[in-house]
């Protein structure tokens, strides 16, 4: 539904300049494209003209989970708790706190999970994400304990696509029609 209403809202026309030229990404560092894909992806109107690009070159589902782990992460925001980071977790059941969430919390996060789960791990899915199974594992697990694992239970599933991101999509991406489209709003 998210991407949806992105992609709607881009042929609707309503969009904010994006202040980057197609020169100063390609020149950039990994940090600078990493900065510019963060950047893209917090403004929901923006990323709808990287969404149209990927759906005409078939390559949605690495923008989709990105966007979808996002959101969850998103839950966590104002919870007060500092959480630890996975790979201190992993493996560390002694260190292990479950955070109680507040109702609303509880329920975004866990419906947000089991959408991911069903759209972008299960081999069914038609936007199922590259990563490997042993990965795909780790991150059931991690999900099956959100309550402990929090904004934290995407982190490392994120590496592989958000590289794909960076690497292989946005560089074609700030070359394409869309991308110049998007500059003259």
């Amino acid at each position: 539904m998210i991407m949806h209403n992105v992609v709607h809202s881009v042929k609707a026309g309503s969009v904010k300049h994006l202040s980057i030229s197609k020169d100063e990404f390609l020149l950039g560092d990994l940090d600078a494209k990493r900065d510019f894909l963060n950047k893209l992806l917090a403004d929901e109107i923006k990323i709808g003209f990287m969404m149209l690009f990927c759906e005409n070159q078939y390559c949605t589902e690495s923008v989709r989970f990105v966007v979808a782990a996002n959101q969850y992460k998103n839950y966590f925001r104002n919870q007060g708790y500092k959480w630890k980071r996975w790979a201190d977790l992993d493996g560390n059941e002694s260190k292990w706190h479950e955070c109680d969430l507040d109702e609303h919390t509880e329920h975004d996060a866990s419906s947000t999970l089991r959408m991911i789960a069903k759209n972008f791990l299960s081999r069914a899915s038609q936007y199922e994400i590259c990563i490997s199974q042993d990965l795909k594992a780790r991150t059931a697990k991690r999900m099956e304990n959100y309550r402990v694992y929090g904004p934290e239970v995407f982190k490392e599933a994120l590496i592989d696509p958000m590289n794909t991101l960076i690497k292989d999509i946005l560089p074609r991406f700030v070359i394409s029609e869309n991308f110049m489209d998007m500059q003259f709003f």
